[in-house]
């Protein structure tokens, strides 16, 4: 998966830590599948809640992906 340019639904921050946002894509199901962390929010700002952003992972963990955001919001 690393190097995938993939869409993702941002979701907000992460409980775990400010720094990071949750998101996943259409092929990770809510409560079921692991979560996609972007750590870097590329030229943007800040990210909005429920919006898609094309990212590129970044890291890939056994459950959990880690992105980059290169465009958004879609």
């Amino acid at each position: 998966m690393v190097g995938r340019e993939l869409v993702l639904l941002a979701e907000g921050e992460s409980d775990e830590t400010p720094l990071l946002w949750e998101a996943r894509t259409e092929f990770h199901a809510p409560e079921i599948d692991g979560k996609v962390y972007i750590n870097d929010f590329g030229e943007l700002d800040a990210l909005e809640v429920g919006q898609f952003y094309k990212a590129v992972i970044t890291e890939a963990h056994e459950y959990d992906l880690v992105a980059r955001v290169v465009e958004g919001p879609l």
